[in-house]
């Protein structure tokens, strides 16, 4: 262990005092662990202050986490654990003696000769090792009750035959190392060690320092410093694995832990993987990576995800850590306490800080909600501290993510959009369709992987779900990091591509109904709640935000159209029309669909003023638009409805054999539905007309015909149109008295 750190020189007993602060311990617990006395300690940590030019044992802290030396002092830290944890057998002992004849201590020292020979010889023909785990005690204060997945990580061992293996899958903060950790003490084998798999240069630290404890004869000690003396890392490290392994063959028994796996591909030259070479054990991998079950190697059968807590169970951690459970004896108090906790991420590492802050600072329920949601400096350097001085721990929730996020954006820019838009919809079944494009789809779906590989999202195949703690803080990092400039331009895409008539109302989609790109109407309509709600607390203008809620407003609009009431939607059209005379946001398509709908819905409710006015506004924006006969066969439709209803008759077939004519065929989505809402005006208006002709009547059984033939070939999205032509023909064919030589197909 080198004694310069920064530059700065600090005794052996100095760095023993560094590593047990910079891993949690107190004062007191360092005095236990070294053999000192507290007021050692104090001294120390004084002079260690003077040294570094701070005061308090958290600037030390900060002094060692941003040294290059913080990796060799935690794993020194743990050398100093387990050489407390071992004690060597005392090799003297002291006896009283008197003036006994010497032939007595002549006889002591040969029985002493001769039961150390017998041991030796017992040592030669049994095993030698025993390693113990390299670790702290995991208490049940900190364990709670996880024994379903202790029960399945033996499952796991047992799909295995020689070297088994039991992989942990799950968020940072689930409980991975804690339950791997727990399972290592209840074993009985000789040699248990946790390997630091981060990083390459973590496996090989923890590889040395097992290589020492286990070199324990005079050949292996020499083998060892052999092997020490190579010169090439890949060379020296590759010799060192099958030195340890053809040990642990020897050993009765052995349980490795590679903790924190992110990246097979760094482990695979240190990994059991022949027990012809490593002999028969156990290994337990703990991982971030949900995408390390496509590994080829590893049975699925040995995947363990690591879920959340149930609500027992996360009032069970709480109150073991906070204590003094007479407090929450009432209902009323049982009950506050599960509301709080609904608030809190199911996870230990999230129950856990929680529990510690509130011991510690005495704040109430709702205050500490608050501080989760308004992040500070100093109330995470707080909850670190405590993490670490209570649980070992070094991260917070807060830290976890944004240092995940760190790492995957900072080296892909082109995320931030993606991870803007995932942070503003609702937090539930989010389509991957949303996030694509045709010219982002590779990028997505890199992206989508990368969350997967740290478990920030939970994969349901065409949709994934985020926590919303972990979305409230995604959307404060993301907001950190955009420019003005890109804030401004990835809002407005998002908002212009969740807003997009085209995509919401399937009566402007050229092809399948919405439902098949964009989920169903009501789970649209929640992430668009959801973008209109979010979008408003982010740092724009006013002027900014009226826009997007305007826009948000219309998409919403259209799927709120099929699903409300029509006094509703009416109401939600006005407001929105009204919106748009102060704001002029709205394309002259989206502002004349509107208007339509609007003039539509007056039609149902016979307010023939109110539909010609706003059918007289649509029209004149149609006029404009001259390639968008959609609209206007809408609007000649609606034109049509309003003659029948003012029994102007022939009018009313004017229009709509305009509209016919600008129909010309129904092959499209919109053009389908339009033949069929015209099918319909022509049934109102022959069916109040007493003149009609046969001849006309027989037309627009045919033209029904015309349009079954296409309905028929998704009866099931189009069940109710079908269902609406075939009643209004059976009512047509009642006035015609040769029913008989009408089409077939009308009539089935």
């Amino acid at each position: 262990m080198r004694k310069n750190v920064n530059g700065i020189i600090f005794t052996t007993r100095e760095i023993d005092v560094i590593a047990c602060i910079a891993n949690g311990r107190s004062s007191k617990a360092v005095a236990s662990l070294l053999k000192i006395s507290p007021h050692t300690v104090s001294v120390h940590i004084k002079n260690i202050g003077k040294k570094i030019g701070c005061s308090s044992q958290n600037d030390i802290i900060n002094f060692i986490e941003k040294s290059d030396q913080y990796s060799a002092i935690h794993e020194y830290y743990v050398q100093l654990i387990h050489g407390n944890l071992i004690k060597p057998i005392n090799k003297s002992a002291n006896y009283k003696t008197d003036d006994s004849p010497v032939r007595i201590l002549i006889g002591l020292a040969a029985a002493v000769i001769f039961i150390g020979v017998i041991i030796i010889f017992l040592l030669q023909i049994t095993n030698k090792y025993h390693i113990r785990p390299n670790v702290p005690f995991i208490t049940d204060s900190v364990f709670v009750d996880r024994e379903d997945i202790l029960k399945k990580i033996e499952n796991s061992f047992n799909e295995s035959d020689d070297i088994k293996i039991a992989v942990l899958v799950g968020q940072g903060g689930s409980g991975k190392t804690t339950i791997a950790r727990r399972y290592l003490f209840s074993q009985k084998d000789d040699v248990i060690w946790e390997i630091n798999a981060e990083n390459e240069a973590g496996i090989r630290f923890s590889l040395d320092n097992l290589a020492n404890l286990l070199a324990q004869t005079k050949e292996q000690k020499e083998e060892l410093d052999f092997i020490k003396s190579i010169v090439g890392d890949d060379t020296r490290y590759t010799k060192l694995v099958f030195f340890i392994a053809k040990i642990l063959k020897s050993a009765n028994g052995w349980v490795m832990l590679f903790e924190n796996v992110n990246d097979f591909g760094i482990i695979k030259n240190y990994f059991p993987n022949d027990y012809r070479i490593w002999g028969r054990g156990k290994i337990i991998v703990t991982s971030r990576n949900a995408n390390i079950k496509n590994i080829a190697f590893l049975n699925e059968k040995n995947i363990v995800d690591i879920g959340t807590l149930d609500q027992e169970k996360k009032e069970k951690l709480f109150m073991n850590i906070v204590g003094n459970s007479k407090t929450v004896q009432t209902d009323e108090a049982k009950k506050a306490l599960r509301n709080f906790l609904n608030n809190i991420l199911s996870f230990p590492l999230d129950v856990s800080a929680a529990a510690y802050y509130i011991k510690s600072s005495g704040v109430s329920y709702d205050e500490y909600l608050k501080k989760i949601k308004i992040r500070d400096e100093i109330f995470d350097n707080s909850q670190s501290k405590l993490l670490r001085e209570n649980l070992n721990y070094k991260k917070t929730r807060y830290s976890i993510i944004t240092s995940v996020l760190d790492d995957i954006i900072g080296h892909r820019p082109e995320y931030k959009k993606i991870w803007l838009m995932i942070c503003l919809l609702d937090s539930d079944d989010i389509p991957k369709d949303f996030l694509k494009t045709p010219e982002c789809d590779t990028i997505t779906d890199a992206f989508i992987h990368n969350l997967l590989e740290h478990s920030l999202i939970i994969d349901n195949g065409d949709t994934f779900g985020i926590h919303r703690i972990t979305q409230e803080i995604g959307l404060q990092y993301i907001e950190e990091k955009l420019s003005d400039f890109e804030k401004i331009k990835y809002s407005d895409e998002i908002v212009n591509r969740m807003s997009c008539c085209e995509k919401i109302a399937c009566r402007f989609y050229e092809g399948q109904d919405s439902s098949t790109i964009f989920g169903d109407r009501v789970k649209t309509a929640r992430h668009l709640q959801s973008i209109m709600r979010k979008i408003q607390k982010l740092n724009f203008a006013e002027n900014k935000k009226r826009e997007y809620d305007l826009k948000l407003g219309l998409a919403l609009f259209h799927c709120f159209e099929n699903l409300k009431t029509t006094e509703f939607i009416q109401e939600f059209a006005e407001k929105i029309i009204r919106q748009n005379e102060s704001e002029n946001v709205l394309k002259d398509t989206d502002l004349a669909v509107l208007l339509e709908i609007c003039a539509s819905k007056c039609i149902c409710s016979e307010k023939i003023d109110d539909a010609k006015k706003y059918l007289s506004r649509s029209m004149t924006l149609c006029k404009k638009l001259k390639f968008n006969n959609c609209i206007r066969v809408f609007c000649l439709s609606d034109c049509a409805a309003l003659a029948v209803l003012e029994k102007n008759y022939d009018e009313a077939e004017k229009y709509l054999k305009e509209a016919r004519q600008l129909l010309k065929n129904f092959q499209k989505s919109w053009q389908l539905q339009t033949a069929v809402r015209i099918f319909k005006r022509y049934c109102d208006c022959y069916k109040n007309c007493s003149e009609q002709s046969e001849e006309k009547l027989r037309c627009i059984v045919e033209f029904g015909a015309e349009i079954l033939k296409v309905l028929d070939v998704n009866r099931i999205f189009h069940a109710d149109s079908i269902f609406l032509i075939k009643k209004e023909t059976a009512e047509l064919c009642k006035k015609i008295e040769n029913a008989k030589h009408l089409p077939p197909v009308a009539l089935n």
